[in-house]
């Protein structure tokens, strides 16, 4: 968040509140929130086909579409967790998609994890880290990157568009 809004960023920081509101979403990969099948298969097709951070760059798109609130509230804790508590259910999912491409694509784990605290850095710097071996040995061609780019252009068929679950 603090390479792509650091404005928001600021805001989040100055209210002091911890992203412990974001555990959630990382843990079920949105499940929760979503409210159609679909949905739900949509943004696991795009985490399951993409680096394993995905869904933290995902989190960090999500706040960034939603900005305003979370910028109206000031730094002012009760504020920010009511904005973030009340963030609409029905994602814009091909847009976050987009977004979060670009983000991770702007700024790159690397460069994350050189902006973290030197207590992350070691994490993940570690020799046998997933996050720096990926893609990993075992991805054959077409490469991940090619699979990530055919589900940012993925639409629906016609079979499966308004279905219900």
């Amino acid at each position: 968040l603090r390479c792509q809004d650091k404005k928001l960023y600021e805001s989040i920081l100055q209210s002091g509140m911890e992203p412990v509101f974001a555990v959630s979403w990382v843990l079920t990969w949105f499940a929760h929130d979503m409210q159609s099948m679909p949905s739900i298969q949509r943004v696991y097709d795009f985490f399951l086909a993409s680096h394993p951070l995905m869904a933290l760059y995902f989190s960090a798109s999500v706040l960034r579409l939603f900005r305003k609130p979370l910028i109206q509230a000031r730094g002012d804790y009760a504020d920010m967790h009511a904005a973030v508590q009340h963030l609409p259910r029905d994602l814009p999912l091909e847009q976050l998609v987009r977004m979060t491409h670009r983000s991770f694509r702007s700024s790159p784990p690397q460069q994350v994890v050189s902006m973290a605290s030197l207590t992350a850095e070691r994490a993940f710097s570690a020799g046998e880290s997933m996050w720096r071996q990926y893609p990993y040995p075992y991805h054959t061609q077409p490469g991940p990157a090619d699979a990530t780019k055919r589900l940012i252009e993925w639409r629906p068929s016609k079979r499966w568009r308004g279905r219900r679950w």
